[in-house]
Parts: structure tokens; C-alpha cells; sequence
């Protein structure tokens, strides 16, 4: 925020003149240097402009002699670079609304991304319940709440409100050991939800299926692979512009092992982090 309010640009500067949760505020595309220099700013969701925008801020950054800096622990684990602990399996969460209903806004051709952390404790509690013969066992229930409330989403136009407890209308899940090999076990999940809000404004429903693959000494996740088809409708306060009606949406989830994984946490972390991890606290 200090790079903000110092900018000199017009256009930011008339935009933070809207206050709080009824405007834009400091949203946009920023250029900056690791000094702090602000290089350009933008908030425009066009393609080209957004191209644009990035060739002129890179040719400045370029041309301007850059600072040397150090970052510092305490800055480096700071909210927004919060990592999951080791013992702790992430998944990467990919939403889309396919197909687009004619005449719907172009941002819903966006695609929503996000982490789910899965914690070791619900790891060992799948493994602990699983049964040889294939018996259908429940997943443990932080991990379905957190599916439900955090994940099954529409997110695609934004940062959505995450549903409430007292909004899950449905939330039936299952899963049953399927096989074995020299990595792991594995193990197959199926699961119905819905979502609504009390006077039906929003809302979502549909049903997810996946296979979990847990290493031998029951530390990590080895695979993830799920897809969840929904309807949804409505629009949460920052994910304007949602289709007309009833609208259909698909996500897609796959392990992930990457950096960005590590430095990147789920969305309902940055306000929720008490109850991402325990979800069913409130």
C-alpha cells in the first residue's frame, strides 16, 4: 500500500477516492520494482490492453537504474506469502463455466484458480478407515466441509463469499479403497452437494468424483485427480456479471508440487485461516 499511495497516476488516484467495499480500491495490475518503484498500473481486464500495459511497464523498468535489496524472514512470512507446513498435501482447483451461455459477460470465459491444503492429520484418518474389501468408508469431515464451503465455487469472476455453514444444504460424501502398488494406496470418492443462500439468490448444486493415491508410509498425498460438474446461480459480491439463471460450471483438481503451490495459499486462508483449517468451527 505504500507504493499506492505514493503513485502519481491519474486514473489510481481517482479510484482510490472510492471508499471501502463499494469500490475498486487499489485493484489492478501493478508493474514493480523490487525497490518499491512503481513502474505502471491498470485495472483492465482486455487482453491487448493488458499486453500493452505489461510491454510499457517492463521497456520502463528496463531503462531505469534498479536498487539492490534485501527481503527479510519476518517479510517473506507475511500473510500473503503464508506456505502450507510440510506434512501438508496441496491440490491446484481450476473452475470454469462451460459452456458460456450466450450473451453472458466476457469474464465469465475466465478460468478460477485455487489451492486446497490437505491436512496429514485427514490423511492418516482416510487410511485409518479405508477397508480391504471395498467397503465404502466417509472421507473425513473438515476435508468434506472444506471442499463444500471453500472449493465447490463459483470463482471464476472473482473472489466469491465463501458459503456459511448454515448454507450447505447438502453434502454427501463417500470414498472406498480400490488398490494397491509400489508407490500407494488407492482410493476412489464420490460425493453429492449443494449450497444455497436462505433466500435463494445463489447458489449451487451438483456432484464430484475422484481417486486419492496415499504413499505407503502414509506422509503425503502422491495423486489427486477429481472433476465436479454443478449448476450455479447468482453472484457473490465481488464475482459480478454471473450468466442469467441457472448456469453450468465444471472443476477440475490435480496435485501439485510446484512453487507457486508453496508460496500461494488458498483463497479462504488470507481472511479464514482458523476455519479453512477447521471448517467446522462456525
Amino acid at each position: 500500500m505504500n507504493v499506492v499511495s505514493h503513485s502519481t497516476d491519474r486514473d489510481l488516484r481517482e479510484q482510490l477516492k472510492q471508499h471501502g467495499d463499494e469500490g475498486n480500491t487499489a485493484q489492478g495490475l501493478y508493474v514493480v520494482g523490487a525497490d518499491g518503484k512503481l513502474y505502471g498500473w491498470i485495472n483492465n481486464h482486455d487482453v491487448g490492453e493488458v499486453r500493452k500495459f505489461l510491454d510499457r511497464g517492463i521497456a520502463e523498468f528496463r531503462t531505469e537504474p534498479r536498487q539492490s535489496v534485501q527481503v527479510s524472514q519476518s517479510e517473506i512470512n507475511e500473510k500473503f506469502s503464508m506456505a502450507p507446513l510440510p506434512t501438508t498435501s496441496v491440490v491446484r482447483i481450476y473452475t470454469r463455466i462451460r459452456p458460456v451461455p450466450a450473451g453472458s459477460d466476457v469474464l465469465n470465459n475466465g478460468v478460477g484458480r485455487d489451492h486446497l491444503w490437505i491436512l496429514q492429520r485427514e490423511i492418516e484418518q482416510i487410511s485409518d478407515r479405508s477397508h480391504d474389501d471395498g467397503r465404502p468408508f466417509s472421507l473425513p469431515s473438515p476435508l468434506v466441509a472444506r471442499l463444500v464451503r471453500y472449493h465447490l465455487i463459483d470463482n471464476v469472476r472473482g473472489e466469491p463469499d465463501m458459503w456459511r455453514g448454515d448454507e450447505i444444504a447438502k453434502s454427501n460424501f463417500s470414498a472406498r479403497y480400490i488398490g494397491s502398488n509400489a508407490a500407494g494406496k488407492t482410493y476412489e470418492f464420490r460425493g453429492e452437494f449443494a449450497q444455497r443462500k436462505k433466500d435463494n439468490k445463489r447458489g449451487s448444486q451438483g456432484n464430484i468424483y475422484g481417486r486419492i493415491e496415499i504413499a505407503n508410509d502414509r506422509s503425503k498425498i502422491t495423486s489427486f485427480r477429481a472433476y465436479a460438474q454443478m449448476e450455479a446461480w447468482g453472484a457473490s459480491r465481488f464475482t459480478p456479471g454471473a450468466p442469467s439463471g441457472k448456469f453450468p460450471m465444471v472443476i477440475a483438481m490435480i496435485e501439485t508440487h510446484d512453487d507457486v503451490s508453496k508460496v500461494v495459499p488458498p483463497q479462504a486462508m488470507y481472511e479464514w485461516p482458523d476455519y479453512y483449517l477447521n471448517p467446522e468451527a462456525n
